[in-house]
């Protein structure tokens, strides 16, 4: 068996996946325009780009994550409350910005020696994210 973790290793996740992993979800966090369109369209993107800062400032950045985030102007302006005003391309920027910021936190989880789980197959595509709630086989 392959360790993943000897060598170079390239990997693409997604951020809902692993959202769901790092914040213990029963469901995915709708935040960007596509998932709001039918529930209440911008109001609906601003309540999911609030909760889902409130998990990355819980869950990541708090004393016990391994690793946790370290706090700086940019995390915090991040993380800080929305301009009720924000819509369009301004609104879409922070949605890319927190979907990022999950993303290399999953980089981060697996660079810590943390599990992994992939779904898909190897040859064919495998979505990896961290492994926390134990859903899946660990990938190695």
């Amino acid at each position: 068996a392959n360790d993943i973790r000897s060598g170079s290793l390239v990997f693409e996740t997604y951020p809902h996946i692993a959202m769901v992993e790092l914040f213990h979800l029963r469901k995915t966090i709708k935040y960007k325009k596509g998932q709001c369109q039918k529930r209440g369209g911008v109001a609906c993107q601003h309540r999911g780009q609030k909760e889902l800062a409130d998990h990355i400032r819980d869950h990541l950045c708090g004393k016990t994550a391994s690793p946790r985030l370290g706090r700086n102007a940019v995390l915090d302006d991040l993380l800080r409350d929305l301009d009720p005003n924000l819509k369009g391309e301004a609104l879409k920027g922070r949605e890319d910005k927190l979907d990022g910021l999950i993303c290399a936190y999953a980089a981060a989880w697996l660079d810590a020696g943390g599990d992994l789980v992939g779904l898909g197959e190897v040859g064919e595509g495998v979505m990896i994210a961290p492994r926390v709630q134990g859903v899946g086989p660990p990938l190695r």
